[in-house]
């Protein structure tokens, strides 16, 4: 009896981790792409958040990769201080991480107000949704969201021309959206066990390969040697400049916020043992420290995937960490099929991400019950896209403090 159950464990842990390597597969190559970094850095961040961080996790049923809400910071920094320098601030975020933990500050993070963490993710859609969506036509991104937004009728209309290179990567793009649209409201997704993403790439990368369509493919390297890029003892010394400490402690604090709350909603999913939460920010710190050190890009838990994860059956890390393994496999084995994926289907799954991650539901309640919390979510939407990530959220959390002072000292008026 006792065999069975564990062969149905066994069972269920390996199909959830299937499930989750085919949604985390395309989230890593796409992400990478929106952190204008090569895809490898992408896939070397998903192989250890799954494996290293999986096996140290506080949360059984988190599972950690890259993730939407850190390509902002990413893409900045890397426009302004090149990519060689990215692995070292990763790195040293991940330092800042294993510190909290161990002083116990996990649950600090959560202490955050939830409108503007709501405010937060909503401005990272908008920017997302801004800069991939001249991606998705084959166009670089300009250097501000506003830039982006304001250049994005011109960009359209240049893909009108149908000779153009802009049109055919306009069609694969918005036939990606279409398939993704369509999959999640036949709730393909629930019944097949295979998210919206998968067939829509795996259907424009068809197309794009029938018809040689000249449109821009990812470039992947040939083993998986390449596909490291360790830190150089150089880097180390540049790490004492301020913009790399208020960097590193910038996607640290983004980070281990969106990790905690991530930890949070996943103890809300499921009916099982409950997270520690410092225990898994040390193990996010640890998958941070070790994916700097390799070039990787920065980890954090992800809702998708781990609630994919729950929704698979999931009862143990074996899970998280075995969809690691399947995107090592990947990267050894099928680099011949993924450098055939067209950039600009990759940057429609980001667009339909980035439109997901703003709120209109919070926003719309905020509006009709709470107008003091739709202002520090206004505040911090326009902040953090007119801005910076760190102002936005620095003003919304200053401003909470003066809006609960300011009450306190009325109720004690009243009083």
């Amino acid at each position: 009896m006792v065999g069975a159950q564990n062969q149905t464990s066994y069972k269920q842990e390996f199909l959830a981790s299937v499930v989750v390597f085919l949604f985390a597969l395309p989230l890593c190559l796409g992400i990478a792409i929106s952190c204008g970094v090569p895809p490898s850095r992408g896939l070397l961040a998903g192989i250890i958040g799954g494996i290293v961080v999986g096996a140290l996790a506080g949360c059984k049923l988190q599972v950690t990769g890259p993730a939407a809400g850190l390509t902002v910071i990413v893409l900045e920094f890397v426009q302004e201080h090149g990519i060689e320098m990215l692995g070292i601030v990763v790195a040293a975020a991940g330092v800042l991480q294993i510190c909290s933990a161990y002083l116990r500050l996990g649950r600090l993070f959560r202490l955050v107000p939830h409108s503007v963490v709501h405010g937060l993710m909503t401005a990272i859609g908008v920017i997302i949704l801004m800069s991939q969506s001249h991606i998705m036509l084959d166009l670089k991104p300009a250097g501000t969201t506003l830039a982006n937004a304001w250049a994005l009728s011109e960009a359209f209309m240049k893909s009108f021309d149908t000779s153009s290179q802009q049109f055919q990567a306009m069609c694969l793009g918005g036939i990606t959206i279409a398939i993704m649209v369509g999959w999640r409201l036949a709730n393909l997704h629930k019944k097949l066990y295979v998210p919206e993403a998968l067939p829509a790439i795996g259907v424009a990368t068809l197309i794009a390969w029938i018809f040689s369509l000249g449109v821009d493919r990812i470039s992947v390297p040939g083993s998986l040697g390449e596909m490291i890029s360790p830190v150089t003892a150089g880097n180390f010394s540049a790490l004492f400049a301020f913009e790399m400490v208020l960097a590193a402690f910038t996607l640290a604090v983004i980070a281990s916020a969106e990790s905690m709350l991530c930890t949070a909603s996943v103890d809300c999913l499921h009916g099982g043992e409950k997270s520690d939460y410092n225990r898994e920010l040390g193990a996010q710190g640890v998958g941070n420290l070790v994916s700097g050190l390799l070039g990787g890009l920065p980890v954090t838990g992800v809702v998708v995937r781990s609630s994919a994860n729950i929704d698979a059956g999931a009862k143990t890390r074996w899970s998280a960490v075995l969809h690691g393994v399947w995107l090592l496999v990947a990267m050894a084995l099928l680099p011949f099929v993924l450098e055939k994926i067209p950039i600009c289907s990759l940057a429609a799954l980001l667009v339909v991400t980035g439109w997901k991650l703003i709120d209109w539901k919070a926003a719309r309640k905020l509006w009709k019950c709470d107008r003091t919390n739709f202002l520090l979510f206004a505040v911090t939407v326009f902040l953090v896209v007119a801005t910076d990530l760190l102002t936005g959220v620095a003003a919304g959390v200053v401003l909470a403090i003066v809006i609960h002072q300011i009450r306190k000292y009325r109720n004690k008026q009243s009083g």
